[in-house]
């Protein structure tokens, strides 16, 4: 495992302690690696711990815990570990259907895209894994497909962020959005314009296509439609197949027809 690690940091690029303390905890120094360009693959960063700054062409960005951020080839980026952090590489190979993933995109990480990552992370760096499991296409069928069907975009500010996979994990949360915005130490107003700029979804509305989206996705998968709207943080379905009808046009019954729909878009995008 040792050379696997090697491998890694080498893949990444040389990195220099940081000058500041570590802080309490594992005593992890932070490291900065300076600028450079991957121009065959993609490259995925994982923040299994702490936190990253990092710039992509020259655009600052911050990656928290618990999250990933996407770095296209050709794109020119450095990066400043923080203290007591762990980010991991996940590569990516040139020829799979990124499309429209832009510099910076991050999305959170839940225990299933933590496992793919492991695998991708294993597979790259050790032979334990059979080298003939087609992981990255896993992986971008992941991070491609958080619109569809039916899913709001997700918005890219940490805290705005932070909110988004509380409900992305949990989106029958009956906490109204004062308590979910009450975790990340900003008002919600600031979070509201946050989603608004970077969404177009005001977070109440941003919210509800969230939870549309999921009762979608659960009678896509044969789910039953009183448990998926439950599923979805709708106890009662009359709200439900009402909510359902005004965002898709059609009632619940007809969720094959709203897939299909999303299908298409996708298909001729």
């Amino acid at each position: 495992m040792g050379n696997a690690v090697g491998v890694a940091m080498a893949a990444v690029g040389p990195v220099h302690a940081g000058s500041g303390e570590s802080g309490a905890g594992l005593g992890i120094p932070s490291i900065r690696v300076p600028e450079r360009v991957h121009g065959d693959c993609h490259l995925l960063l994982w923040q299994h711990r702490g936190s990253t700054d990092l710039h992509l062409n020259g655009v600052a960005h911050s990656l928290a815990a618990g999250h990933v951020c996407w770095v296209p080839a050709g794109v020119r980026h450095r990066l400043s570990v923080g203290p007591e952090s762990v980010v991991l590489p996940v590569f990516v190979r040139l020829g799979l259907p990124v499309g429209h993933l832009r510099a910076g995109a991050m999305w959170p990480v839940d225990d299933d895209f933590a496992t793919l990552l492991l695998a991708m992370v294993q597979h790259q760096f050790s032979p334990v894994l059979n080298a003939g499991a087609d992981l990255e296409v896993q992986l971008v069928d992941r991070i491609t497909g958080w619109r569809q069907p039916g899913r709001p975009p997700l918005p890219r500010s940490r805290e705005a962020l932070e909110v988004a996979a509380l409900l992305l994990a949990d989106p029958a949360d009956p906490r109204p959005l004062r308590d979910l915005v009450a975790g990340v130490f900003v008002s919600q107003r600031t979070v509201e314009r946050q989603f608004l700029a970077e969404t177009g979804l005001t977070l109440q509305r941003w919210r509800s296509h969230h939870r549309l989206a999921e009762a979608l996705n659960r009678l896509c998968a044969g789910c039953p439609l009183a448990l998926a709207a439950q599923r979805a943080g709708y106890q009662d379905v009359t709200a439900f197949r009402r909510a359902f009808k005004a965002r898709y046009g059609v009632p619940p019954s007809r969720f094959d027809e709203v897939a299909d729909r999303f299908e298409q878009v996708t298909a001729a995008s």
